[in-house]
């Protein structure tokens, strides 16, 4: 067959141009395919939902958008080149990118003293110790302030089993119309109501 100047365009229009003969095999470099354009003619591109000819490794190729990402995952270049949906800064969890962090039980990702803690619904969230609060320090309850709440947790459940201990007795052995004489009991109901209004 004898080329002529048509051939010789075609040829050197292709090869230029990027694109390829379609039924042409072993003309598209790495997992490329050769695809009918809307134009009607051959172009070497990756196959569906992979991007970044001719390795096609990347979920997306719309840098920064999320068009072609799920959830909430944005399009990020690889130092490879080719784009990645992956989490915001900051998130983790993909594709809700809610967490604060992925490394359960470390604390790397968190600040201060907290601790990557798995939520009910799957993702982490930076949470401080037991028996700790006040994040991002986490601080330790004092011995004084557990023995403090301890004592007065004691207290006054104490006070109200005494309480009842004197009332109750009382209640029972008054008759329907009490007589003038038990104003000590009043007195003494009183007492302990205010007292308890001060603790």
């Amino acid at each position: 067959m004898v080329l002529g100047p048509g051939h010789l365009l075609f040829i050197v229009t292709l090869h230029l141009t990027g694109t390829c003969d379609l039924g042409g095999t072993g003309q598209c470099g790495g997992k490329t395919q050769c695809t009918e354009t809307p134009q009607g003619f051959g172009e070497c591109t990756c196959p569906e939902n992979t991007y970044g000819p001719p390795e096609c490794l990347g979920d997306c190729d719309k840098f920064g958008e999320t068009d072609q990402c799920k959830g909430n995952t944005v399009c990020t270049k690889t130092p490879q080149g080719y784009g990645l949906c992956t989490c915001p800064a900051n998130t983790y969890g993909p594709p809700e990118c809610l967490g604060d962090c992925d490394k359960f039980g470390e604390t790397d990702q968190c600040k201060g003293n907290t601790v990557c803690t798995q939520t009910p619904q799957g993702y982490g969230v930076c949470t401080c110790p037991e028996n700790t609060y006040g994040p991002p320090e986490c601080l330790v309850m004092s011995i004084a302030e557990i023995s403090t709440t301890t004592t007065t947790e004691h207290f006054l459940r104490n006070l109200l089993l005494i309480y009842g201990a004197l009332v109750i007795p009382l209640l029972l052995l008054l008759p329907a119309a009490p007589p003038p004489s038990l104003t000590f009991t009043d007195s003494v109901i009183s007492f302990v109501e205010d007292w308890i209004k001060y603790i």
